[in-house]
C-alpha cells in the first residue's frame, strides 16, 4: 500500500511535465517548418528504438501532420496517446511487443470518425519514466515514402527515481 500511495506522485508529476511538454516552446517551430509540406495521408511505419535509459517510438508518415499528444490513465497503466488527425494506416501492425525501459508495448489504430491513426504507448506501471519533447524529422516532400517525415516519441527513465 505505501508503494502505491507512493505512485500517485509521481504519476502527477509526469502527468504534469507531459502536458507542459506538448505546448513546449520549439515544438511549434518544427509545426511551422513543415507547414511548406503537403498534409500527409498515410502512416507508413511505426518502428520502436530501445536504449539503456530511454524507449523512442518513431511513427513515419508522408507528409505534414500536427499530432496531438495526451497522457492517459488507463486502468492497469499510464499510456502515451498519439493521435495523428487525417491519416490512414499503411502499415499491417496493430501491436508491437516492446518490454523496454519504460514501454511494454505499442499498440496502432485506425479511426473512422473523425479519420486518425492512433498510436498508444502503454507504459510499465512499476518504473518512473518521463517524456522528452517530441521531435518532429522532415522528410523529402518529393519522395515521401523513401524519406518520410519522422515524429519521434522518447519516454525515458526518470533519474533517481526506482520502483
Amino acid at each position: 500500500m505505501a508503494g502505491a500511495l507512493m505512485c500517485q506522485p509521481v504519476r502527477m508529476l509526469w502527468l504534469a511535465s507531459l502536458i507542459a511538454l506538448v505546448g513546449a516552446p520549439g515544438w511549434g517551430h518544427a509545426e511551422e517548418a513543415a507547414a511548406q509540406y503537403p498534409p500527409a495521408k498515410y502512416v507508413l511505419d511505426v518502428t520502436v528504438e530501445k536504449g539503456k535509459e530511454e524507449d523512442k517510438v518513431v511513427i513515419s508518415v508522408d507528409g505534414r501532420i500536427e499530432p496531438k499528444i495526451f497522457p492517459f490513465q488507463g486502468p492497469h497503466n499510464m499510456m502515451v496517446v498519439v493521435d495523428i488527425p487525417g491519416t490512414t494506416m499503411r502499415t499491417k501492425q496493430n501491436k508491437i511487443p516492446v518490454d523496454g525501459r519504460c514501454i511494454k508495448r505499442v499498440r496502432i489504430g485506425q479511426h473512422e470518425s473523425p479519420t486518425k491513426v492512433r498510436v498508444v504507448l502503454d507504459l510499465l506501471g512499476e518504473t518512473a519514466c518521463g517524456v522528452v519533447q517530441p521531435e518532429l524529422e522532415l522528410g523529402d516532400p518529393e519522395h515521401p515514402t523513401e524519406a518520410p517525415t519522422r515524429l519521434v516519441v522518447t519516454i525515458r527513465k526518470a533519474k533517481g527515481k526506482s520502483p
